[in-house]
């Protein structure tokens, strides 16, 4: 990494942060748009994408993001919840954006639905014939969407309802169906057999239904090759950059870079120890800086006494507990000029620091990123 045009470039996007802001998050909108382009480059011909933005779009901010898709071209999106499909209707208007909602149609929320223009994800033979009632309600076919289960029995119509939904030309019928999904359990595991057994299974299901659009992979299933492509990909991880890398072409660019302000500088003495519970304890003279920014902000706990942020080309350990506002690392060995009081640190300057701090904490990379706390400064570059 080119540490000096790293820092030149922090300083550029952190010069208008407010005195009063002790940590700051930058969302870089070009990358997510070259992380769109280079996907739709890489599916086979045909395929589209059906942008995953669920979760105030992987805690980046869905209004701004899905924007940027729209303007790449992108016209299908996917949230988990009938509220966020909501807010992203007041966001995207256009009759030409289709939303799925992943929860399916709940109970006593069909006219939610309808008036939103959402599309549920149908999961289950309960959700099929409420949709089905509101269709023959209103005397009109209405969209949908099967999400068949082929292996992650976390939600989804089995095989067996699948073939009594195919025999029953009434609720068939009921619907204008926009697709059929399913989920890879083990996609970030490409050796994994499972993947493929998921995909033979999902061809089961598609030979018993109508013919419609199909989607299968998800960000790291799109790199197991076309024959999970399918109609659709349904990325979310790999447009924010933080995927496994397509075989073969560019690498993506991670979106998010997230800065904390130092605080305070101490010297430190042999015997003294550092944060809750006394975890760390000093053996030799150290220079130590607290960082305003701790697990309200999306900085896991679990990193206590082993994570590490960045200063210039330096490496800065955590030490002691992560506390909800604070954090503590030690600068001993960094030159004042970068790690005094005002001066920024950075948490994730590349993708695989944040992959690494993810395998520190125990999680994965989407943990860290929908984990991001609001009191932090937005920029949008």
């Amino acid at each position: 990494m080119d540490y000096a045009k790293q820092e030149s470039k922090q300083n550029f996007l952190l010069k208008d942060v407010p005195a009063t802001a002790t940590s700051a998050m930058v969302v870089n909108l070009p990358a997510i748009q070259h992380n769109y382009s280079l996907t739709q480059a890489y599916i086979k011909d045909g395929c589209q994408i059906a942008a995953v933005v669920k979760a105030n779009c992987y805690g980046l901010g869905m209004s701004q993001v899905a924007q940027v898709l729209y303007a790449q071209g992108c016209r299908v999106f996917c949230v988990a919840f009938i509220e966020e499909g909501v807010k992203l209707r007041q966001v995207l208007p256009a009759e030409d954006v289709k939303i799925f909602v992943f929860c399916g149609v709940l109970s006593k929320t069909e006219d939610e639905f309808i008036n939103a223009r959402l599309i549920p994800v149908l999961v289950d033979r309960a959700q099929v014939t409420r949709w089905s009632s509101a269709a023959h309600l209103r005397n009109q076919a209405l969209p949908a969407v099967f999400h068949v289960d082929t292996g992650m029995t976390r939600n989804g119509l089995s095989f067996q309802d699948i073939m009594r939904i195919s025999q029953d030309p009434n609720l068939i019928d009921a619907f204008q169906l926009e697709m059929i999904i399913s989920h890879l359990a083990s996609s970030d595991e490409p050796e994994n057999p499972q993947n493929e057994e998921q995909r033979q299974a999902f061809e089961r299901c598609l030979k018993m239904l109508p013919k419609t659009a199909a989607c299968l992979a998800n960000s790291n299933g799109i790199s197991l090759g076309e024959a999970y492509h399918y109609d659709y990909v349904r990325p979310g991880l790999g447009l924010y950059g933080y995927a496994n890398p397509y075989p073969e072409v560019d690498q993506l660019k991670p979106c998010l870079s997230v800065y904390a302000r130092i605080i305070q500088v101490q010297e430190v003495h042999p015997g003294q120890s550092v944060g809750y519970n006394a975890t760390y304890k000093c053996t030799t003279p150290k220079r130590l800086a607290t960082l305003g920014i701790g697990y309200a902000d999306g900085i896991m706990r679990e990193l206590s006494n082993k994570g590490h942020v960045y200063l210039g080309g330096f490496v800065a350990p955590i030490i002691g507990r992560i506390s909800m506002d604070f954090m503590m690392v030690d600068v001993t060995d960094i030159p004042e000029s970068l790690s005094h009081v005002d001066a920024w640190v950075s948490l994730y300057p590349t993708a695989q620091n944040l992959r690494e701090m993810a395998y520190l904490a125990g999680t994965n990379p989407y943990e860290l990123l929908t984990g991001q706390g609001q009191r932090g400064h937005r920029i949008y570059s």
